[in-house]
């Protein structure tokens, strides 16, 4: 039997069908994009594909899809770090510029932002829900109200209390 000699891979033909719209550039502008809180479908409107091709170039291309999974790591990140210091209070050098008889004078200084209760709040509430929950679970708390219970009897306005054949009529 004759052996089949392969073709190294410099010698293989192409894959019949169109070529792909894939780029490697794509790799940058997705995790920029990614920085920006593009959503998935707004990166394939950008790149000029539909969902299920960029899904596939995801599958495909893992540098692709590490670097929309990095670009949302990454924002959360600077997020929950911006959230933190907003939470606790924070303090930066700045500089003020004035004017002192038309010569401009720079100041240097520290600004102070006192702590944000509603950045606090935010942050307790979703790293430490069992404790910092706004509203009591439903399924049962031992501090909640008896259930009420409500009975309606209806009567027909158009027959008055003396007609109706139940009530006692004097016989005689």
């Amino acid at each position: 039997m004759a052996t089949r000699k392969r073709a190294a891979p410099q010698e293989r033909k192409a894959l019949p069908g169109r070529p792909t719209k894939y780029d490697p550039l794509y790799v940058e502008r997705v995790y920029k994009l990614g920085l920006l809180g593009a959503t998935e479908k707004e990166m394939a409107e950008i790149l000029g594909v539909s969902l299920k091709v960029l899904a596939e170039w995801k599958n495909r291309h893992l540098d692709f899809r590490d670097a929309i999974v990095r670009a949302r790591a990454d924002a959360d990140a600077a997020v929950a770090h911006s959230l933190y210091h907003r939470a606790l209070g924070y303090s930066h050098p700045a500089v003020k510029i004035m004017q002192f008889e038309g010569v401009p004078i720079t100041v240097e200084y520290t600004e102070h932002y006192p702590p944000d209760t509603n950045a606090a709040s935010l942050w307790l509430r979703n790293r430490q829900a069992a404790r910092w929950r706004d509203k009591p679970t439903p399924d049962g708390d031992e501090d909640a109200p008896a259930p009420v219970k409500i009975e309606i009897s209806v009567k027909d306005a158009r027959v008055r209390d003396d007609d109706r054949p139940d009530a006692e009529s004097p016989s005689g």
